[in-house]
């Protein structure tokens, strides 16, 4: 079973993440916020990240370039999730280390698909749906 860590500063967003994905059949983590969810993901070397960024601009990838030098926590798999659209931001949030970048809003058959692509990497071997 996979297991992965769901960071969302909403709380009744963060609790439908965990519900889906334990419903998918992994083993779902939540943090309320990044701190807590990198402190997690240290702790508990998850196969997956899923955080959702709502913190101001000048702050909003901060916490993405602190988990991508950590030797710890930088080779685990990162799906940035936000409300911004633009080619700029996808390609900055790539360039700082986030393996897949999906915008709002979000349509749960992206994020699976998002997910079997990251885990199937990290397998090297495809996943059943």
């Amino acid at each position: 079973m996979h297991k992965i860590l769901a960071i969302d500063d909403d709380g009744l967003l963060l609790g439908t993440f965990l519900h889906w994905l334990e419903g998918k059949g992994f083993q779902a983590i939540g943090a309320h916020n990044n701190l807590l969810g990198f402190q997690l993901a240290k702790k508990l070397m998850p196969d997956l990240i899923i955080c959702a960024l709502r913190r101001p601009e000048l702050s909003r990838y901060h916490d993405l370039i602190a988990l991508r030098q950590d030797p710890v926590t930088q080779k685990i798999p990162l799906i940035l999730i936000t409300a911004k659209q633009t080619d700029c931001e996808c390609r900055r949030a790539r360039e700082l280390g986030a393996d897949d970048y999906l915008t709002k809003p979000l349509k749960t058959g992206e994020l699976s698909k998002a997910i079997k692509a990251q885990l199937e990497q990290i397998n090297q071997v495809p996943l059943c749906s």
